[in-house]
């Protein structure tokens, strides 16, 4: 049996769920739309240098900070892959993150992407 994952069963942006979190506002969730897409490449370069100097400690806080600004734009496949990031650096250490970064960059390369097109 195959396991079933958030990848498979939500599209990569809630933008309807998004919209009704903001009572409707387009112009608020373009603008934080554009600080995420300005922002979040930045912050997963950070999760990458962490991972890469092995620094635990430091790469779940970053993680932890890309999925709750992931969450807050209902970008869900986002911040559940940077949740497992944040989990697998706590419990086995930097060194083991690299698929769980790799599932993070794929999923947010997809959703810039799709914020693209969004509006």
């Amino acid at each position: 049996m195959t396991e079933v994952t958030a990848s498979d069963t939500q599209d990569v942006f809630a933008e309807a769920e998004a919209l009704m979190c903001l009572d409707g506002d387009r112009a608020l969730l373009r603008a934080l739309l554009r600080l995420f897409v300005e922002l979040s490449p930045l912050l997963l370069g950070d999760v990458s240098l962490a991972q890469s100097r092995g620094d635990a400690e430091k790469l779940v806080r970053l993680a932890r900070r890309l999925e709750a600004s992931a969450a807050q734009i209902c970008a869900y496949r986002v911040a559940t892959a940077a949740r497992e990031v944040a989990a697998v650096a706590a419990r086995d250490g930097a060194a083991a993150c690299s698929p769980a970064i790799g599932r993070v960059a794929s999923e947010l390369a997809q959703l810039l992407a799709r914020i693209g097109t969004a509006d």
